[in-house]
Order: structure tokens, then sequence, then C-alpha cells
């Protein structure tokens, strides 16, 4: 169902095919099947739903009656939704987006109009929420504070096949990538029109755009080995002249940017999130363990704050993944939200928040 899926598929293919004619290099580096590195992240207690650490006191929902667990007749007034927090949106295995309340992570209703397998997502500067729904198109919707509404007000479906993640940049330009076309096409905020479309050598995962120079940031994989690179568009995708950056990376979910250009990726092969400073020749450092699956990033900035969430599907459709949350740029875990088949999300495909940076 998710292209990341097809993708580790694909890696193991192309492994089996090389040791096959003798090549050993494809062997190298962890499963990222192998579950036994969520250990090292923040557990559940035994029956539940998810937990929150802040200030030192634990918050604990458990499985129970209502919506998610939660009492629907008397709501927790406690996490009541308040509309200075904003929202988590999370994509879910379920095919709904689930809507979080943020920073005690309550959940706040799910998002179902529009959306079909839904995969990335990403808040432009004016809080609009996108969509890609995989195999099929992009939705946009109208969000007001920590609400969106029920309808999608756009969709863009131009030129798309698989589009498994989408940016934008601080004039509405919408940035998508498309996987099964290797192509990452542009578009004007509400048209669907394709301004343009460039196409790397390989599977497109994710693009990432700075606003002040125009300048695409697009991550790909290799068809032929377990290897992935960023390309750099400068100035933008018209002419489609892109450079490859030298920094090595493996099997690359979404990127995003930082407010200091840093690239934010993540190496599903190695099963870490990398952070590449500019002039990009080399990863600097690298942001948490036991990671299984990571794909997307998201990073929520409001004042001098920001926070990083990590989206990991783990387990694959069947099982339950995670997100993690950290202070970043002091990479400290905050709290790790773990899907559960009782709610509030079973396993993350996607996730995005409504204070997004948009650099």
């Amino acid at each position: 169902m998710r292209s990341t899926t097809r993708a580790l598929t694909a890696a193991f293919a192309m492994a089996a095919s090389a040791l096959a004619a003798g090549c050993s290099g494809a062997s190298s580096g962890p499963s990222p099947s192998n579950p036994g590195g969520l250990a090292a992240l923040q557990s559940l207690g035994s029956g539940a739903t998810y937990e929150q650490v802040n200030s030192g006191h634990l918050t604990r929902y458990s499985p129970g009656v209502g919506h998610f667990g939660r009492t629907t007749a008397s709501p927790n007034p406690m996490v009541r939704p308040r509309a200075d927090r904003g929202n988590l949106y999370v994509s879910d295995v379920t095919g709904d987006i689930v809507v979080l309340e943020n920073r005690v992570y309550a959940p706040d209703g799910t998002i179902t109009n529009g959306v079909s397998t839904p995969d990335g997502e990403w808040t432009d500067a004016n809080k609009n929420l996108y969509v890609t729904n995989y195999l099929n198109n992009v939705v946009e919707y109208s969000c007001k504070v920590n609400k969106c509404g029920g309808t999608p007000t756009f969709t863009y479906s131009a030129g798309l096949k698989d589009p498994v993640n989408v940016t934008t940049d601080q004039s509405g330009n919408v940035f998508v990538a498309d996987y099964e076309n290797k192509s990452v096409n542009e578009y004007a905020q509400g048209s669907n029109t394709v301004l343009h479309q460039c196409s790397p050598p390989g599977p497109v995962t994710g693009a990432a755009v700075d606003s002040s120079t125009g300048d695409v940031f697009v991550a790909y994989d290799s068809t032929s080995s377990i290897n992935a690179y960023i390309e750099k568009f400068t100035g933008g995708l018209a002419g489609c002249s892109g450079t490859v950056l030298s920094a090595p990376i493996d099997l690359t979910g979404d990127l995003i940017l930082d407010n200091q250009k840093n690239i934010i990726v993540c190496d599903q092969w190695n099963a870490v999130v990398d952070v590449i400073a500019p002039p990009y020749s080399s990863i600097n450092k690298t942001i948490g363990s036991g990671w299984v699956d990571p794909y997307q990033p998201a990073l929520e900035k409001r004042g001098k704050k920001m926070f990083l969430y990590v989206e990991d599907s783990s387990s694959g459709p069947s099982g339950n993944g995670v997100i993690g949350v950290y202070n970043y740029p002091a990479d400290t875990l905050v709290t790790t939200l773990k899907g559960n088949s009782s709610g509030p999300f079973k396993n993350p495909y996607g996730v995005t928040d409504t204070f997004n940076l948009v650099p």
C-alpha cells in the first residue's frame, strides 16, 4: 500500500539479486524490518493507548469507552482543545487523518472527506493542510487555527501517479514528490496545471524548498543499489538543472529544511534521522535511536521553541508504529506517541503540525 513498503521490498529484491551475482555491498546495514530497536524508545504501560511526559508529570490514556478510548459524554476538561496549541495531523493506516491536540496529544477528531489511503502531509504558512493520497492525488484543506474544514478546498492530480510527499514555499507554490513517476511536480496554489516537472534518475521520496533562495531539494532512491541521493535544484525547478549532494544516505524517506537551512532526512535503510548542514557534503549528526522505518519528519516552530516529529511506521501495515517528539535542535526526546489498535492512531504514515515550519 505505501511506497516505502514497496521501496523496501524492491530494495531487498535488489540486495538478493546482487548477492546472487556475487556483490556483497548491498548486504550491509541493519534490516529495516527488525523491530528489536524499538526497545530503546519510550515504551507504554501495559494496556495503555499512549502516554505523554510533560515537566515530569505522566499523563496516560487507556482504552475505554467512546472514541479513541475517551468517554464521549464527559470529556476530560484537562485535555479540552485550546486554540493556541494547534494540532498534530497523523495519516493513519486506517485511512483517516487523525487529529491530536498539541502538547497533550489528546484525540480531537478525524478528517475523512477526500482522504483515500493517506501518506505524506504538509501544512503551509497559512495553516492549509495538504495530504497525499497514495496512487491518487493531493488534497488541500483550509484550516482555521486548530480546525480543518471537512471538505477539501482543492485537489491536485495532473501529472501524478504515486504522490508520496508534498511541500510548499512561502508563496504557496506546491511541490509533490511522485514515487512511481520518478518526478517532482510544481503547481501554483489552487491550480491543477503542472508548472515544472523534473525527473531525477530514481523513485522520488520527498522534496523541500528554501523560500529565501528558491532552491528545491529532492530525495530519490537508486534503482540499481541500496543507495539514495539528494539533488539540489538551485533557484527552482525551471530548467531541471540539478546538482547531486555528496552527503551519503541510503534508502530515503522524506526530507525537510530547518530555519538554518539544515536538511533533516529520514534514512530508512540505516534506520536513522540525519541532519546535513550546508554545504551538504557530510552528515553532521543523527537524531534518535531504535528506529525501524523512519519515513517523514516534521518541524513545529513557535517563537524560539521548535519540536521535531518523526513518523516511524515500524511494523508495517499490520503493526503499530510510533511518532517520536523531540526538542530541536537539542534533540532530547520529549515523548513517544505509540500506535495502538484502540487509538488514537494505529500505524502512522505521515505527520505534520499546525505550526509547521515553512523555511
